[in-house]
This record gives structure tokens, C-alpha cells and sequence, in this order.
């Protein structure tokens, strides 16, 4: 009769437990993996099969859960894409951007038009989150799809600065008037830092003042940095000039135009537009999983082809006041450094070893030498 394992029962009974509990809000992506987990630790253990089934049971209105909230939070990442002037719905012309960024081997341009008359059913000529919900949520594939690729489709299939940052910058403005190419504002750029920053929640609501506070204070810490390096402002100008130049492009992922501008202040910098949503949405979740909490603020530095140099762009420019100088320069010239990492050498196939001569020829070649 096999031993029985009270200690892996006993922990079993414990993890079924702390997993079936009702859960405060819908389920995430982590309460199914713990119940995965759990009923797995229950099998093993052979607990009794009503306990299992209940797990089960539980572990489909999780993963029912999950997915409706998936459902929906894409349905507002869709939303922000498409709104560029972030007035809570997609008008007609915003809709018709849809034909410049699908090529017409993955959408008809025809289609759109048809999706756009079978979702404005009640000819409001205005698309609102509850639309797309009500058709998502009711199974209507050419919705669900479009949703789908609406939020993983890049704003543009080009690589390099096109790519990351868009056709268009603004330059030391907020304002449509002061637009730039993107490759013309940091075409001869070596190193770039990316300023992540918001004040507003997905659900529009301004962040804590406190908070918003401290967005503020790291956003002049960055200003004074890139001015140090780039040696700008009567402080710095007289300062010899560093041999790598130096930009900061501002991404806020702000959902509201007010919480936009609290965050980018007045910029000496380049700022992504507000009406570019695609572009800066794309931005943000390009990196923002490299960070512990999502919407951190954060100051990438990256290579002029998008990869990394280090996510602790804040930490390294983090210094007292009286060492700055040498500090900065000091963080500067590690991320030059840094441009062009030392590639990884190729292990060379192994030698092919010569086959042994049989004794009697060695001794004959020795003779004759």
C-alpha cells in the first residue's frame, strides 16, 4: 500500500481553498493561473473529485471573466487609437484613417464602410465605446477581428525613427504650428531618450496632486539634464561641447488633452502630438512592459533604431546637486558607451581531428626525414 503524502495533501487543501474564495472584481489573468495551478496541486494530491469539479466549474467563470475584460479594456485601447481629438468618440473622418493604415490585402477599404453603417445602426455619424462593447460582446466577428487588429497593428510598417516615433514631431511646443519631420528633428541624433509620463487614469480621472507634482519635478529634472548635455542655456553653453548628440522626445499617454498639457508643460524638447493616439499608444506599449508598473513614469534612452540602452534613464540622472556635473556627464558617456554593445562571438565549429596514421608510415616518414 503506497505511503500517503499527508504534507502534499495538506498544502493542496490549502492552495483549493485561498483559490475558490470570490473575488473582490473580475478575474485577471493571474487569479486563473493561481486556480490552474491549484487544481493541478489537487489532482496530484487525489482530493476528492466534488472538490475538483467545483474548482473547474470556478475556473471557467474565471477565465469567462478574463477575457470580457480583455474584451473590453482592448475595445478602449481601439478607441484611444482611433480618437485623436480625445472627444470620447470616433467621428467619420477618424474612422476613414482606418483606410490609410490597413493595406487592402488585410481590409477591403469597402469594408470599412460597410462595418461603419452596420455600427452607427442608429445614424448618430459617431462611433462610442458602448457601441463597439454591445457588438463585441455579442460575438460579432468583423468587429471582434477589427478590434483585434486596430490594437496590435502598428501606426506605421516602417522601422527606424519612422517607425518608433512617427511622420511628425513638435518642436519645443504643443502646438500644430511648430511641426517637424521626425527624421529631420533627429536625424543626426546618436543618443535618445524617450520621457514616459502621464496624470490621468484610462478612465480620464487626473491623478492625486501629489502626483501630479512629482510627473513635474522629474520633467524639469530631465529638462536640466538634456540642456547639461547638450550644453544649451547660458549655464551650460560655455561648457565644452560632447562628441555624441543628445535629444529627449516626451510620449505622454495621457487620455484627456488637459491632463496632456499638465504633463508637457512648455518643452524645450520634442513632444509626440496629442492627435497622434495611434502613434503614441504604440510608443508606450512598445517599452511600457519592460517597466514593474506600466504606467510609471520613465526616461528610456535608446539606440536611433529603438532598441535599448537602459530603462533607467531617472536613476542615472538622479544625483545630488553638487556632484551633477561630473555625474551627468559621467551617465552620458556610459550610455555612448553603449551604442554599439560588443557582439557575441560565434563558437567555431569544432576541428575536424585528422584520423591517426597507422605506426608503421610515422616510423617510415621519420626514417626518411
Amino acid at each position: 500500500m503506497p505511503e500517503i503524502n499527508y504534507e502534499l495533501i495538506d498544502a493542496a487543501k490549502k492552495a483549493m481553498q485561498k483559490s475558490i474564495q470570490p473575488l473582490p472584481a473580475p478575474a485577471t489573468m493571474e487569479d486563473v493561473t493561481r486556480l490552474q495551478a491549484a487544481i493541478k496541486q489537487a489532482k496530484d494530491a487525489q482530493l476528492p473529485a466534488e472538490v475538483i469539479e467545483k474548482a473547474e466549474k470556478m475556473l471557467l467563470k474565471h477565465e469567462d471573466e478574463f477575457q470580457r475584460l480583455r474584451a473590453l479594456t482592448m475595445i478602449q485601447q481601439a478607441l484611444y487609437r482611433l480618437d485623436r481629438n480625445q472627444d470620447d468618440y470616433v467621428d467619420r473622418s477618424e474612422w476613414e484613417r482606418l483606410k490609410q493604415i490597413f493595406d487592402p490585402s488585410e481590409w477591403e477599404p469597402t469594408v470599412f464602410d460597410e462595418l461603419w453603417v452596420k455600427l452607427d445602426r442608429w445614424g448618430k455619424k459617431k462611433l462610442e465605446y458602448e457601441v463597439f462593447a454591445d457588438f463585441l460582446l455579442h460575438g460579432e466577428d468583423d468587429v471582434t477581428k477589427l478590434v483585434k487588429d486596430i490594437v496590435f497593428k502598428p501606426p506605421h510598417g516602417t522601422e527606424g525613427l519612422l517607425g518608433i516615433f512617427g511622420p511628425r514631431l513638435l518642436e519645443a511646443s504643443t502646438s500644430v504650428d511648430f511641426m517637424i519631420p521626425t527624421v529631420k528633428a533627429l536625424d543626426d541624433i546618436d543618443v535618445i531618450g524617450i520621457f514616459f509620463c502621464t496624470v490621468t487614469t484610462i478612465d480620464q480621472t487626473l491623478y492625486p496632486l501629489t502626483l501630479v507634482e512629482e510627473t513635474k519635478e522629474k520633467r524639469r529634472d530631465v529638462s536640466r539634464f538634456r540642456n547639461f548635455i547638450r550644453r544649451e542655456g547660458e549655464e551650460y553653453e560655455s561648457l565644452p561641447k560632447l562628441a555624441k548628440k543628445f535629444e529627449v522626445v516626451v510620449c505622454s499617454f495621457d487620455t484627456t488633452e488637459q491632463g496632456y498639457m499638465k504633463t508637457v508643460g512648455n518643452p524645450p524638447w520634442l513632444v509626440m502630438p496629442h492627435d497622434a493616439t495611434w502613434e503614441r499608444d504604440h510608443l508606450w506599449r512598445k517599452y511600457n512592459h519592460m517597466l514593474k508598473h506600466h504606467t510609471d513614469t520613465a526616461l528610456f534612452i535608446i539606440r536611433p533604431d529603438g532598441s535599448v540602452i537602459t530603462k533607467k534613464g531617472l536613476d542615472d540622472i538622479n544625483v545630488a546637486p553638487q556632484l551633477e556635473d561630473k555625474l551627468w556627464e559621467k551617465a552620458f558617456l556610459k550610455w555612448c558607451d553603449m551604442l554599439n554593445p560588443p557582439k557575441k562571438e560565434l563558437t567555431p565549429p569544432p576541428e575536424e581531428k585528422e584520423e591517426a596514421q597507422p605506426a608503421e608510415d610515422v616510423k617510415g616518414e621519420a626514417a626518411d626525414g
